[in-house]
């Protein structure tokens, strides 16, 4: 989710009564809040590395529970902040339990969007999504502000709590709409043939609840499908399409590059494109989770080798220009 998003979370616990007489709550949960998004210092400059560690071990259960140790250890250090308890009464529990309470808000609200996260590190490193809320979310952060502050003008923690109310009655909603929409795929056909896997994801700006962005999959192809939780089930037309296509040899090559082995284990539907030049070949590996047909741009890891299937460069982008309508290559689905 956007730091916006977490931030505003954050104050509505704060405002509701969480950290009560714990000094300086409104900052502290400000920076709790917001603090697993540390690990993006560890990837920074670097695609396939910010992929790596994004997202990784600071939004897990183990992670928050020490960031939120640390952090609480890091306040208690501080003479005039500890004074400052003394003279509330703040003890360092209620303080560290305060702090990861907030910060624990961070992955659960990440976990609501396609992108997802890792809880389980480093126990398992496998991608968890609930592919329901859209990562850019305006319904959900001028709620929440409306209602904080209602609450300031007001002088009470009604409407904190209020917002909080609001934000787990939209969540349900969404995802009662979310699985209309995916009740719709499974159920319909594409050019007569029922899917073998399908999702539908939430589009960049969710301003219509009840529209998703379908991937529907069969033996040969995969289609993109704009999808409504109100629609009936039936034969869908799709907006673009994928041919999966046979082996090239550069295709498993390019498994062996660091880039393409965190892509591929990121990807919810990764296909490959490859392209042949005077110096050798490029796969590009696309997921069509996060596609653009309107420009055909998407998230991409790309591999270049010589003629001897030598790695010569690697990247990873998050908008890529890909050629549209096209692909060869095995699909290398997880």
């Amino acid at each position: 989710m956007l730091n916006t998003t977490h931030t505003l979370v954050g104050l509505a616990l704060s405002r509701s009564g969480l950290g009560r007489g714990v000094p300086r709550a409104g900052w502290i949960v400000v920076v709790a809040a917001n603090f697993p998004d540390i690990d993006i210092l560890i990837g920074r400059g670097d695609g396939a590395r910010y992929l790596d560690y994004h997202r990784g071990f600071t939004h897990s259960l183990l992670g928050v529970l020490l960031g939120s140790f640390a952090l609480s250890l890091a306040l208690w250090a501080v003479p005039a902040y500890r004074r400052a308890c003394a003279r509330t009464g703040t003890r360092f529990h209620t303080l560290s339990v305060t702090v990861w309470l907030v910060m624990l808000t961070h992955p659960l609200l990440d976990f609501t969007n396609a992108y997802g996260l890792r809880p389980f590190i480093p126990f398992s490193y496998r991608w968890y999504a609930w592919n329901t809320v859209s990562v850019v979310n305006l319904h959900l952060d001028l709620a929440l502000l409306f209602f904080l502050l209602l609450g300031l003008v007001r002088k009470s923690s009604r409407w904190p709590r209020a917002a909080l109310v609001w934000v787990l009655a939209y969540w349900t909603a969404l995802h009662v709409m979310h699985q209309r929409a995916e009740g719709v795929l499974a159920r319909s056909t594409v050019s007569g043939q029922r899917p073998q896997d399908w999702a539908a994801f939430p589009p960049l700006l969710q301003l219509d609840p009840g529209r998703w962005e379908g991937v529907f999959e069969t033996q040969e192809k995969i289609y993109g499908i704009r999808v409504s939780s109100h629609q009936e089930a039936g034969e869908l037309e799709p907006r673009w399409r994928f041919h999966k296509g046979l082996d090239h040899a550069a295709v498993p090559a390019s498994r062996r590059a660091y880039t393409v082995r965190v892509f591929l284990d990121f990807a919810r539907f990764p296909v490959p494109l490859v392209e042949e030049s005077p110096d050798g070949y490029v796969v590009t590996w696309i997921d069509l989770r996060g596609y653009q047909p309107e420009v055909g741009r998407a998230f991409s890891a790309q591999v270049q080798f010589s003629k001897d299937l030598r790695i010569v460069a690697q990247d990873f982008r998050f908008r890529r220009e890909t050629r549209r309508n096209s692909a060869v290559g095995t699909g290398g689905k997880r």
